[in-house]
This record gives C-alpha cells, structure tokens and sequence, in this order.
C-alpha cells in the first residue's frame, strides 16, 4: 500500500472516530505530529491509532495518539494539548505479555456501548496502554493483532 493509500485510510480512519466538533482541531493536530516525526527520521506512517475513553458525561475524550511506523512505534500522550513523545524502537522491544479488558465487546463487531483496553508490557520496562470506546474498538483489536501479536515473545 502506498503513502496516498495511507493517507486516504488515515483520514477515512479519523473521520469515523472522531466526533464532529473535534475534527477539523484534531485532523490538524495528528498531521503537525506526523510532521514532526518525519522530522525525526522515523520514516512513512503505516497506520495510527487513537486512544479514547468516555468521561462521566458520557462524551468521548481523545487523550493518546499512535503511530505506527516500520521501525518504531510512537505514542504522544496527550496529542490535542502538547508534544509529549515516546518513540519504541522495535529493534530492541519486544512484547512480554498483553492484558486485554473489554466490556459489551465480542472482538467482531463493536457497539455503542463497547469498551476496549489494552495493557502491553514490553521487555524494556514499559507498559503502553491503549483505549477505545464504540468502533474504535475494532481498530484496537485490529492494531493489536497487526502490531502487537507480532513483536509477542512470552517468557
């Protein structure tokens, strides 16, 4: 898949998590941090992921974004207001083991009412912890299976 075929999927990606009022203000945003990355030598993103959760009020938050990249895996916690960056070189990590918590989630077709948390434990003493709530969910899992069963290496 090409850099547009990415691009298209990114978009297509954002534009079903994210809820309308916040679009446009996080579209923007994802793109200064791909940027960024790139000025970082990282290389093409293949895929991204953003983390969400439900507050009390029953509104979606958007706190951590991923991307994924051929050598690395980058998280920056707390995208829509800072620049807070971990960048995973997958050379020397590898995934330990994974805890998954779900809630009205069968891992094939997500509702409104779906909940998803991913707890990764790396070798390298970092744990990652990714979110998603209604059909994000299924992205989650997608990730997981894409990015994170494959550097699994149990004990």
């Amino acid at each position: 898949m090409g850099t547009r075929d990415n691009l298209n999927k990114r978009e297509m990606y954002i534009k079903k998590v994210v809820t309308q009022d916040k679009l446009e203000s996080i579209q923007k945003r994802i793109r200064t941090i791909i940027k960024s990355s790139r000025e970082l030598g990282l290389g093409n993103v293949k895929d991204i992921f953003i983390s969400d959760f439900k507050d009390d009020n029953g509104r979606r938050v958007y706190d951590d974004l991923w991307l994924f990249f051929d050598n690395y895996w980058l998280e920056a916690r707390g995208f829509e207001t800072k620049y807070d960056y971990t960048i995973i070189p997958l050379d020397s990590a590898w995934v330990s083991h994974i805890n998954i918590k779900k809630k009205e989630y069968d891992l094939k077709e997500a509702q409104d009412t779906s909940i998803m948390s991913l707890y990764v434990y790396l070798n390298i003493d970092l744990l990652l912890t990714l979110k998603a709530t209604e059909e994000n969910c299924n992205y989650l899992k997608n990730i997981t299976l894409k990015y994170f069963m494959k550097h699994f290496k149990p004990k």
